[in-house]
């Protein structure tokens, strides 16, 4: 009996070495017990001379991880910049228009259309006038000859070569009715339209109000000459939309352009141009 009771001490013993208690000793310099705390404990290092048993995660005894920081070459932040996309107006005309007033006064002259309307033509910008038809778009540089078939719907307007923000007036008309050789009924009038004022974003005119004289179609006589259909942009003045110098009513025919752009107080067009057309 005495034998298993000495037996059962040594054992005890044995298992009590292989867990330090609580707040027990666990290592330090010099130190040969056992290095193992029970459980919810962890031998945690104070110092160098000693080792304790303490509850939860270890401290100082695990060693800590540092990171040295990335030092900036400079002090100074990087500006950052945020890029925007802003349409701005072009200042070239749209492909086969005129480039220069130049060139348009030039046409004028040549084909005697400022001596026709009897007008002042000392253009400051150039207008571009562009059908649409079938799909294709035509624009024109001045005294060219434009097909019939492709001027069915109403022209869009540009507008190059002056910041002024509008209104501008539209005049078109035909000095040839009913031919080149015998204007008795000319000049007709085929569109008279105010309010038209450049988009924020490019150069095309749009109108804001009803046209006084709807744009119509270029009908010239059957087996004529081509017909000089002339485009005369003005600056609008502030009261034109009062005037009744021209209205639905009045005869389109023998219209004398000169004598509205005076009464009206148009002065003298900005820009023009003009096509050449036959049936």
């Amino acid at each position: 009996m005495l034998k298993i009771s000495v037996a059962f001490v040594l054992l005890a013993a044995t298992f009590a070495r292989g867990a330090q208690p609580l707040y027990g000793q666990c290592g330090g310099l010099g130190y040969t017990g056992d290095v193992t705390c029970v459980s919810g404990a962890v031998c945690t290092k104070v110092n160098e001379f000693y080792s304790q048993c303490l509850p939860g995660a270890p401290t100082s005894s695990t060693p800590i991880t540092t990171s040295t920081p990335t030092i900036p070459t400079s002090t100074t932040p990087t500006p950052t910049s945020t890029t925007t996309t802003v349409q701005v107006p072009s200042q070239t005309p749209i492909p086969g228009a005129d480039t220069s007033t130049a060139d348009v006064v030039s046409a004028f002259n040549q084909y005697n259309v400022t001596t026709r309307f009897g007008i002042t033509f000392n253009p400051t910008a150039i207008l571009g006038v562009a059908f649409t038809a079938g799909g294709q778009t035509l624009s024109f540089k001045a005294g060219q000859n434009v097909p019939r078939n492709m001027t069915a719907q109403t022209p869009q307007l540009s507008l190059w070569g002056t910041t002024d923000p509008g209104p501008f007036v539209i005049v078109m008309a035909d000095p040839d009715v009913p031919t080149p050789q015998n204007p008795t009924f000319g000049p007709v009038r085929h569109w008279l339209a105010g309010n038209f004022y450049p988009t924020r974003t490019s150069n095309v005119l749009t109108p804001t109000g009803t046209a006084i004289t709807p744009y119509f179609q270029p009908t010239p006589g059957t087996g004529s000459p081509a017909h000089r259909y002339t485009y005369l942009l003005y600056k609008q003045p502030a009261n034109f939309s009062q005037q009744t110098i021209v209205t639905s009513q009045t005869s389109i025919v023998n219209w004398n352009v000169s004598q509205f752009a005076s009464r009206a107080g148009l002065g003298d067009p900005i820009a023009g141009t003009f096509m050449m057309t036959t049936m």
